[in-house]
């Protein structure tokens, strides 16, 4: 009699009657199988490679499904002209000028490609400081502190309902 499989993701045997799906030589179960893949889909999208993430983003901001050939060359470029950037830097300059600067850099006529990197890289990468070490200092202060210890110092003022107009969705008290 042939040994019965047992679902890697739950440790229990498959029956023949239940249904399965096979991964990688292995059989799951069909639950089983579909949570195997949500973590695996969870745990690819953290492990992002700072390339592909800066591609994405490139994407995303010039509306298009890939990379063009011009900016790609640029980025690669720039990588071995400048050996101290990195791929998350690029990301971060993008980033700084549009969502900072609010700039639109897909329907700038003075901006093609990516070649305003070199001129924006050190002051993103000054901004991005800058905010990071306000965070840490901000979670420095506030780690001890309990909600007793702010004091809510703001006046509340009440503004007067006006019954001039003639809302029927307000029931007056003289009505009833």
């Amino acid at each position: 009699m042939a040994r019965k499989a047992t679902c890697p993701h739950c440790n229990q045997f498959i029956e023949i009657d239940d249904g399965f799906k096979k991964f990688q030589n292995r059989k799951y179960h069909l639950i089983c199988y579909k949570l195997a893949m949500e973590e695996i889909y969870e745990n690819n999208k953290k492990d992002i490679d700072p390339k592909q993430e800066l591609y994405e983003y490139i994407c995303k901001v010039y509306g298009t499904q890939e990379v063009s050939p011009m900016i790609n060359s640029q980025i690669e470029r720039y990588m071995t002209e400048y050996p101290t950037w990195k791929y998350s830097g690029i990301l971060y300059t993008i980033r700084y000028l549009t969502e900072v600067e609010k700039t639109d850099i897909k329907n700038n006529p003075n901006i093609r490609g990516v070649g305003f990197l070199p001129y924006k890289y050190d002051l993103a990468k000054q901004h991005f400081l800058i905010v990071k070490s306000a965070n840490d200092n901000l979670n420095e202060q506030l780690k001890n502190k309990t909600i007793k210890d702010f004091v809510i110092d703001k006046k509340i003022r009440l503004k007067p309902i006006n019954y001039d107009n003639n809302d029927k969705d307000i029931i007056k008290i003289e009505d009833l």
